[in-house]
């Protein structure tokens, strides 16, 4: 029995794999030569090329561009007959469309290139037909080797091959499609090279793939400057993201990278602007190795130098050593500017440097300094610092209408300034740990806005020395220094706070006039803490017209012992022990006397008010081993001399020596708060 045509063409696999050398020959050999085979001369496929030319010369003038058609289709062709073959190699396939008959090959020829009329009826003739289907692709190459050596004649496999010529018609229409733009073009406008497109096993598919790379001139992605310098023998590159093109026409622009970089052979690549900013583009290097400060802050000004600014994405960890300069000027309709973080993408920095100012001057508001930069947006950025211990802020205060969305913080704290900051928002979850201090520190504020924050393992909060006009304050307060908020509030809204084994106090409201406090959860630490020592909310002299509302404790609540009794509204609130402090603890009316520790009048309440005493007279701290120890003491000195604050003896006031006393001046106001065993803070 006859072998089937099936079986006779796995037997020609058999035979291609092991004839490497004369295939090699017939794909590499030159033009005008032929290679002998078992089925008679064969053409190399450069002469196939010059031969196939002649057929299509009206079709296409460039022989170069020709060239490239044939080796962009062949890779479609060879996918073609992978299918077609159940996927042994690109050459199987394209014979058996081939084989169906010399005549099926002519008329697919006529379908991509509309000019061949010679019909394949030997293994030279249905190789060339094929070629010719693919739009002088590979497929038509392989085609045409496969039958060459492998087919006794094109006539004989057209019985066995009626399933695959299909494939091979919808192959050679895929070509001639693919081609159109560029033989109506003379060639312009050619398919780049894709290295990612994958070659048939074997020696075919190696071979294929050698010549192929050899002959590519077109469009690549390159991964370093370097690269894109000594690039030849193509008209657009792709760097960091950014597409650069070769501009032949000038050859007398410096180099200004990212925008224009010249190559080592003199040539010019100018980038085309890209409709999104990455630190990347300017040469950023990812991770805490690399001093990025210049490369980012290229990407700053290039981003600021456009009306609206355009975003900047930071898609990884870029370590900053010097401070980055964001200078959007008030008032002068810029736009907001965004820094967004992806994958994680921040700042890292490992010395005590200011992350983001302006180089634009400060403002005056009358005796402060006023921000001089606006609109500053970031959005899922991370900031961190190598050490908690480092004093590394994100912003200093030349920063209006300043937003932190969804941000992250790590060891780094916000802000320390002397004067004000305005319109300032923590909006949408940011994350704040294990910084030590005081997280944001002003003198005065004006409408900040802090929602939904997550505060965990951390120093004190928000800081206001003398006050902040307006105030809204939510968020997740836990295992913390505290207090969260310090300061005056001339509108206050404290609302759905949780608290949990923090310091005392958690909110310290100094003075206001309208202030809200509700729906809190505050969990005393009373296994530290004793339960009297633990007040969650403190409330100042000055304060007028406060709510309590819908809070909940499992200990005390608040300290109100300072503020007037008038002043102070209770609503609903539970706790297991449930106490408004209103004994009270406030002595108006105190007198400093005596010249030395031992004589000085003792302290004996929370809030001292000194109303009499001349100078060199004094005060004296109760023991700091003792005293409450999350209870501070305040002490204003409302008499017209300066006096004397002496600690308990053998302790001593930080910043003193032992039993040393510290003066505290006409209408100043001192804060004490326990350190250690033998030691107050004042601040």
């Amino acid at each position: 029995m006859s072998d089937t045509p099936n079986e006779r063409i796995e037997a020609s696999l058999v035979r291609l794999e092991s004839d490497t050398s004369t295939l090699n020959n017939i794909v590499h050999g030159p033009e005008g030569e032929t290679v002998p085979t078992e089925s008679g001369e064969v053409p190399t496929v450069h002469e196939l090329f010059r031969q196939i030319g002649e057929h299509v010369g009206a079709v296409t003038t460039a022989a170069a561009a020709s060239a490239e058609q044939a080796r962009v289709s062949a890779v479609s062709a060879a996918e073609s007959a992978n299918v077609a073959a159940n996927q042994v190699n690109v050459a199987t396939a394209a014979a058996e469309a081939a084989e169906r008959s010399a005549q099926a090959a002519e008329q697919s020829v006529a379908a991509a290139t509309g000019q061949v009329t010679a019909a394949a009826e030997s293994a030279q003739q249905a190789r060339a037909s094929a070629s010719t289907a693919a739009q002088v692709a590979n497929q038509a190459q392989q085609a045409a080797q496969n039958a060459s050596q492998k087919a006794d004649t094109a006539g004989q496999a057209a019985a066995t091959a009626d399933q695959k010529a299909t494939a091979a018609g919808q192959a050679a229409a895929a070509a001639n499609q693919k081609a159109s733009s560029v033989v109506a073009n003379d060639g312009a406008g050619m398919v780049p090279f894709d290295s990612s497109i994958s070659y048939p096993a074997g020696s075919v598919g190696k071979a294929l793939a050698a010549a192929t790379q050899a002959s590519s001139s077109v469009d690549r992605i390159v991964s370093s400057l370097g690269e894109l310098k000594s690039l030849t023998g193509a008209r657009a590159a792709i760097l960091n993201g950014v597409v650069y093109n070769l501009d032949e026409e000038d050859d007398s622009s410096a180099e200004s990278f990212p925008y224009l970089v010249v190559s080592n052979d003199g040539k010019r690549w100018k980038w085309e602007v890209p409709s999104v900013i990455t630190a990347r583009m300017f040469g950023a290097v990812p991770g805490i190795s690399a001093d990025n400060t210049a490369a980012i802050q290229k990407a700053i000004d290039y981003c600021l130098s456009f009306t609206p600014a355009k975003s900047l994405v930071i898609s990884e960890r870029y370590r900053i050593a010097a401070t980055l300069m964001v200078d959007n000027p008030v008032d002068a309709s810029a736009g907001e500017f965004y820094l967004i973080g992806v994958n994680g993408g921040g700042f890292y920095v490992n010395t005590a440097i200011t992350l983001f100012s302006s180089r634009l001057p400060y403002g005056s508001f009358g005796a402060l300094k006023s921000p001089s930069s606006e609109y500053l947006h970031f959005d899922k950025i991370r900031f961190e610092a190598s050490d908690r211990a480092l004093n590394a802020y994100v912003v200093s205060d030349k920063f209006l209408r300043l937003t932190f969305e969804s941000c992250q913080w790590r060891n780094i704290k916000c802000l320390q300034s002397a004067d004000y900051i305005q319109s300032w928002a923590f909006t949408g979850k940011n994350l704040m740990r294990r910084h030590q201090g005081i997280f944001l520190n002003a003198t005065y504020g004006y409408d900040v806005n802090i929602q939904d924050v997550n505060f965990e393992i951390s120093g004190s909060g928000f800081i206001f020395d003398q006050f902040v006009n307006v105030i809204r304050m939510s968020g997740l307060y836990e295992n913390s220094d505290g207090p969260f908020f310090r300061g005056g509030a001339n509108t206050g809204t404290f609302e759905k706070l949780y608290f949990e084994m923090n310091g005392s106090p958690e909110l310290d409201i100094t003075g206001g006039a309208t202030i809200r406090i509700s729906a809190h959860f505050h969990l005393d630490q009373s296994q530290v803490i004793p339960a009297n020592d633990h007040w969650p909310i403190v409330l100042g002299q000055y304060v007028d017209a406060v709510t309590i509302d819908g809070c909940t404790s499992n200990g005390n609540i608040c300290n109100n012992s300072a503020a007037p009794a008038f002043s102070v509204r209770r609503g609903t609130n539970t706790a297991g022990h449930l106490e408004f402090r209103t004994n009270p603890l406030v002595d108006t009316t105190m007198a400093a006397a005596g010249t030395n520790q031992a004589t000085a009048t003792p302290i004996t309440r929370e809030y001292c008010l000194v109303l009499s005493g001349g100078a060199g007279n004094g005060v004296r701290l109760p023991s700091a081993d003792t005293k409450a120890r999350y209870s501070p003491i305040t002490v204003q000195n409302r008499t017209a001399s300066t006096i004397t604050v002496y600690p308990a003896p053998n302790e001593r006031i930080l910043g003193n020596g032992t039993n040393a006393g510290m003066p505290l001046t006409s209408g100043a106001t001192a804060r004490f708060v326990w350190q250690n065993g033998d030691a107050w803070a004042n601040f």
